[in-house]
């Protein structure tokens, strides 16, 4: 099943040249020598990675009211207590209001939204994020002397979802290896409280939730619906979504952030 997947991805990407282009990228599946697609969707200390770095905007203030790491994003003014968290590139501080950290479970919850996925976030902001995860990747290749090829960030071309989205993702047939509307992943709250999940199945869970499906993804279906190069079309379902509307062929409309909705990046590798 791997290799038809990635024989479709190499097809719908013949434009791609095929470079001697790094043999890992960190946090990515490498699916064959140019394309590269996230581990894990992105993430909530992702996204404050990118607002640090001075490009980034924080999610749609009015979705955000909806999401239970809002106050990750709120102005730590006065009284504050910070935590540390990892981005894609560098490991750095969080500040939040001092209240919110005073008890160890506080900042173990706080630490533990700091991986849930990204959400209330635009199509415009994602496209961004992923020019700036470009730019600093490439800029890292430069330093160490590598200018034989250059890394693209992109949102996944529809029918490279599709692509992915198989029945490799049902290796061993459980369904609570996904975060999806149904009641086997609902009934997991002893399994998902180990894994400071809330209510599994019901809600936004961390991007390491569950298992990796046998491409090594987390949560391509269920969690978070990702967004995709076609604006207005997510792929792999939500929280929100049964089972069936998670597979292959499927999408969710969208036409503004939504709580429910994130995303994940590939990256093409280009060579000079």
């Amino acid at each position: 099943m791997r290799a038809s997947v990635i024989l479709l991805l190499i097809s719908s990407s013949s434009s791609i040249a095929q470079p001697s282009g790094p043999s890992e990228i960190h946090r990515m599946v490498r699916l064959n020598d140019s394309i590269f697609v996230d581990r894990f969707e992105i993430g909530v200390a992702d996204w404050l990675e990118f607002m640090h770095d001075g490009d980034g905007t924080a999610p749609d203030p009015t979705v955000l009211k909806e999401l239970p790491y809002a106050y990750l994003f709120a102005p730590a003014s006065g009284e504050a207590r910070s935590f540390r968290s990892f981005g894609v590139f560098t490991r750095f501080r969080i500040g939040v209001r001092s209240d919110s950290l005073r008890a160890r479970s506080q900042r173990h919850k706080a630490e533990g939204y700091a991986h849930y996925p990204i959400a209330g976030i635009s199509y415009e902001q994602a496209l961004d994020y992923c020019a700036w995860r470009g730019d600093r990747y490439n800029e890292m290749l430069r330093a160490q002397g590598d200018t034989m090829f250059t890394v693209i960030y992109e949102l996944p071309k529809a029918r490279e979802m599709d692509a992915l989205l198989t029945e490799a993702d049902s290796t061993n047939g459980i369904c609570p290896l996904f975060n999806y509307d149904c009641a086997p992943c609902q009934a997991q709250l002893k399994m998902g409280r180990r894994r400071a999940f809330v209510h599994p199945g019901k809600e936004l869970t961390p991007v390491t939730g569950y298992a990796p499906d046998a491409l090594g993804l987390y949560n391509l279906r269920g969690n978070a619906a990702e967004l995709t190069a076609s604006r207005g079309v997510a792929k792999g379902g939500s929280f929100m979504e049964p089972a069936g509307q998670c597979a292959q062929g499927w999408s969710q409309p969208y036409d503004k952030p939504e709580p429910w909705l994130g995303f994940r990046c590939i990256a093409r590798v280009k060579a000079h």
